[in-house]
């Protein structure tokens, strides 16, 4: 959830109004929280052994948890045009991380590498719908791509080449989804900021 700050929350071809944006603007938290729980996943994986079943593990944990939150988003802006996309994302994110969660009841079937590359296409379909919506976004205000939205999409599509395209969990590839984990963060927290900035830029209801 991304929104360009020039002009804050505006809206040229006036098709998104004022209650909307300020709709939006109340669930700056939904960032925020989003963000945090990147950073923690960037500190928990400055302390793993670097196993497939870990990182999968704390990608899922991380990639449930911001589902949940999107589908929060995607219930509050219905029946907006963002409404679909919102939710196709949550779900994608929740089934994901699920199917890795529960990986323990196909153990027969899955390997560690097979989890991973699981892990890695999510990560490539959720990139990619997040660039859909930076789109999507441009579309219906007019405003710029936020970078934000570009930046963190780019990112997860990278993270996910990444898991498909490595069979062993090295040391250096934990060191780099550590950094996505907290580049992802501090860009999630920096766009709550904004997001709340320009929530307090709109007028009062009266």
């Amino acid at each position: 959830m991304t929104i360009d700050e020039d002009p804050p929350l505006a809206s040229p071809r006036g098709d998104v109004g004022e209650p909307f944006r300020r709709r939006v603007a109340h669930l700056w938290w939904i960032s925020a929280t989003r963000g945090a729980i990147a950073l923690l996943l960037g500190v928990s994986m400055l302390f793993v052994s670097g196993s497939p079943e870990q990182v999968a593990t704390y990608l899922a944990i991380y990639w449930l948890s911001g589902g949940l939150l999107t589908l929060r988003f995607a219930w509050a802006i219905r029946p907006r045009k963002g409404f679909v996309l919102a939710s196709v994302a949550g779900w994608v994110a929740v089934g994901a991380s699920s199917f890795i969660l529960l990986r323990g009841a196909l153990s027969n079937v899955l390997e560690p590498g097979t989890v991973i590359d699981v892990a890695g296409i999510a990560a490539i379909a959720m990139g990619a719908l997040r660039l859909v919506g930076a789109f999507a976004l441009e579309q219906r205000t007019g405003n710029r791509w936020t970078l934000g939205g570009l930046v963190l999409g780019a990112l997860e599509i990278g993270l996910g080449i990444l898991l498909v395209a490595v069979d062993v969990i090295s040391p250096a590839v934990v060191k780099i989804i550590a950094a996505w984990a907290f580049a992802s963060g501090t860009i999630l927290v920096i766009e709550a900021v904004r997001i709340r900035g320009a929530g307090r830029s709109l007028k009062p209801e009266s």
